[in-house]
């Protein structure tokens, strides 16, 4: 899905994704790959069909490594309508204000792309058999309409920042350590998904850039 916090990063990036991913709010078309609806704000997402496929080249220093993401499946789950698969394992939502939205996998929930305008707010918080907690809060904004240059080729994308504060509670709901990281993401609906991602969590960073793509 989207790029994801490092104690999560540790959730792999959920970088693969990102949702994380990684994604308010005005009236926005959905194309599938052959048909749309006019959106007002300017939005209109390509859904990728079955077989289509993501390559992504991440650097998470000193490490680089490339991931396949390939279209699975495609239909109605976990309650929205306009959803594909990618890997049999992770969904990815396209909403009628223009969002995008994933599910990374089992017990999980929606996790909201303000690409449509406005910001999002989501929570993670992950209970540990000794009863600590890893809670942190991610704020999402839609900051821009850019151009990028990814997989050898120049496409509209739509910046969202995010903002993340990390919290380690001890078994007895002590604060241990607090972090802050922001991750920068640049998604592309004529392509259906993410073009690139930029997380920095000050000491560190990681990054995801599209390489290769094919829909169909």
């Amino acid at each position: 899905m989207f790029l994801k916090s490092n104690a999560i990063l540790s959730q792999k990036i959920k970088m693969k994704h990102i949702f994380s991913v990684s994604i308010l709010l005005l009236a926005a078309g959905i194309i599938g790959c052959s048909n749309s609806n006019g959106p007002s704000n300017g939005v209109s997402w390509t859904i990728p069909n079955v077989g289509s496929y993501y390559v992504y080249k991440t650097i998470d220093s000193p490490y680089t490594t490339f991931d396949t993401l390939w279209v699975t499946g495609r239909g109605a789950e976990q309650g929205m309508a306009n959803t594909i698969t990618l890997d049999s394992a992770a969904y990815i939502a396209y909403e009628a204000n223009g969002n995008i939205a994933g599910w990374p996998g089992e017990d999980s929930t929606w996790s909201t792309m303000p690409t449509g305008g406005g910001t999002a707010v989501d929570s993670e918080v992950d209970i540990k058999t000794d009863g600590s907690r890893y809670v942190n809060r991610m704020t999402r904004s839609y900051e821009d309409a850019e151009t990028i240059n990814v997989a050898d080729s120049s496409f509209s994308a739509i910046k969202i920042h995010e903002n993340d504060f990390i919290s380690n509670f001890d078994p007895h709901g002590v604060i241990e350590d607090t972090a802050s990281e922001t991750i920068d993401y640049w998604f592309i609906p004529s392509i259906g998904y993410m073009g690139k991602g930029y997380k920095n969590g000050g000491s560190w960073w990681s990054s995801q850039e599209l390489v290769a793509f094919k829909l169909r």
